[in-house]
């Protein structure tokens, strides 16, 4: 008695008919994912987390397929090529069987299945691939930027310990000009004295903002050009400080030219005081 056909069942041809590559791996995790380390996942790592589940569930799917396949060419599935419509409704093979003796043994369904489910596990493991090395590219990239911050913050404590060090300066000239008694310089010192001071205060406040600015921008740059706005950054940053720190040296310029000034008037008041006594 001839065999009948062998037909997949419904859970197969449901498994063969959807397209594996119409996943969308852009699609959120709604609920929070965590790495291993229990940290909030970023967008990179739950998709990868999410491509990971894909290939573990499609790989236990194929494992079950496998155990109930049978592959064995000893028992071919007899395929009709044609069929037609006998008078009482009956639809019949128009040609005969295949047989296994003069025609080669169809391949199962089962197997077809696991075909497909190969290959999708290669193209979801090359995307995988790709994505581990996309995100290991941004960590490099954002430890790079991380230590460039670092560094940012070094220069800005070096920065605020030299303007310390200049108010300390400052605060010294204004103690040695109070105590020279000078009547005719004593107004013209105090108002240059409290401009320098204001023009200080102003430096310090601009440098401020503008590190806090670009130190901002500098975090919240995408990743992908990074690099470039990194560098520019960087430039223009150092073409700032550069010129505060010039400003700066030119303040301190100021106060040694006052404190010249001061001591050159000390000079005269001595002399003036000695003459006064030997008269």
């Amino acid at each position: 008695m001839e065999e009948a056909p062998c037909t997949p069942n419904r859970k197969e041809e449901e498994v063969s008919m959807s397209s594996p590559m119409q996943i969308d791996f852009r699609t959120p995790v709604k609920s929070l994912v965590l790495t291993e380390m229990g940290t909030p996942a970023s967008p990179i790592q739950r998709t990868i987390l999410k491509a990971q589940s894909l290939v573990k569930a499609w790989d236990q799917k194929s494992k079950s397929n496998n155990d109930n396949m049978d592959i064995s060419p000893a028992r071919p599935i007899a395929r009709v090529l044609d069929t037609e419509t006998t008078p009482r409704g009956v639809r019949t093979p128009k040609t005969p069987s295949v047989d296994v003796n003069t025609s080669q043994a169809q391949t199962p369904r089962s197997f077809q299945i696991f075909q497909v489910q190969q290959e999708f596990l290669d193209k979801v493991s090359s995307q995988l691939e790709r994505l581990l090395g996309q995100h290991m590219q941004e960590e490099s990239e954002k430890v790079v930027i991380e230590n460039r911050l670092k560094e940012l913050q070094q220069n800005e404590l070096k920065r605020q310990a030299k303007i310390e060090h200049y108010k300390v300066e400052f605060k010294k000239a204004d103690e040695l000009a109070q105590k020279v008694p000078v009547v005719a310089a004593d107004a013209s010192l105090k108002r240059r004295r409290t401009s320098t001071l204001f023009d200080l205060n102003q430096t310090q406040n601009e440098m401020e903002r503008n590190s806090r600015s670009l130190l901002k921008t500098l975090e919240v740059e995408r990743v992908s050009d990074a690099d470039t706005k990194r560098r520019s950054l960087t430039n223009e940053l150092r073409v700032q400080l550069d010129a505060k720190e010039n400003s700066l040296t030119e303040s301190l310029q100021k106060i040694q030219k006052l404190e010249e000034e001061v001591a050159a008037a000390r000079a005269e008041l001595e002399i003036a005081q000695t003459r006064q006594e030997e008269m």
